[in-house]
């Protein structure tokens, strides 16, 4: 099975966009994901709806192994999404 890929961008916390990762998980069917997270913006409440939903994936699937990438430019919300336990495995950038 191929992995998923996920960005977490500076649109956390549009509805659109966080009902797409939404829906990119809920059709993911098990796949391990890479998750790059990379938001400069400060939106706490679509952060916590993201990072529930990638808590409850992990939950239902918990063979697959989620890898963070954390960006330069990761802060707020997606740091935390980052650092909440719901990742396999976290590469953070030299200068992240």
């Amino acid at each position: 099975m191929d992995k998923i890929k996920i960005e977490i961008n500076e649109h956390l916390g549009e509805k659109d966009f966080n009902l797409n990762i939404i829906n990119q998980l809920d059709s993911a069917d098990g796949a391990d994901l890479d998750i790059y997270v990379c938001d400069q913006q400060k939106h706490i409440f679509g952060g916590l709806e993201i990072f529930n939903a990638i808590k409850k994936y992990k939950e239902e699937n918990n063979k697959s192994k989620i890898v963070l990438h954390v960006e330069p430019s990761a802060l707020s919300a997606s740091l935390w999404i980052s650092f909440l336990g719901v990742s396999d495995k976290i590469n953070i950038k030299n200068n992240g």
